[in-house]
C-alpha cells in the first residue's frame, strides 16, 4: 500500500482513537477546520474537527464514533484517503 496517501490510526490508553496526519500531508488539510468524513461504503460522519497540537505542528482527526460504528476500520492501521477542500470532505477508500 502507498503510505504517502494514508492516515495512520492511533489509540490512546484511555481508548480514544484518532487518525494521525503525517507532516508531508498537512498541506492537503490547510483551510479545513471542520469537515465530513465519508467512507467508500456510504457511511458519513459530519462535523469532525482537525486538532493541531504541539510545538511541532501535528494534525489529528479525532473520530471515536467513526471507529465504533465502523468495525472494518479496526482491522487496518493505514487508511487510504483523499481530500476535497471545496466540499469539506475527507474520503476514506476501503
Amino acid at each position: 500500500m502507498n503510505t504517502q496517501n494514508t492516515l495512520k490510526i492511533y489509540e490512546k490508553k484511555e481508548g480514544y482513537q484518532f487518525f494521525f496526519i503525517r507532516k508531508e500531508l498537512h498541506p492537503m488539510f490547510d483551510g479545513l477546520s471542520t469537515f465530513s468524513l465519508v467512507c467508500s461504503d456510504g457511511k458519513h460522519y459530519e462535523d469532525l474537527e482537525i486538532s493541531k497540537s504541539g510545538k511541532v505542528l501535528r494534525y489529528f482527526i479525532f473520530a471515536n464514533d467513526f471507529f465504533k460504528e465502523h468495525p472494518l476500520l479496526q482491522k487496518h492501521e493505514e487508511i487510504p484517503f483523499s481530500v476535497d477542500k471545496v466540499k469539506g470532505i475527507v474520503r476514506i477508500d476501503l
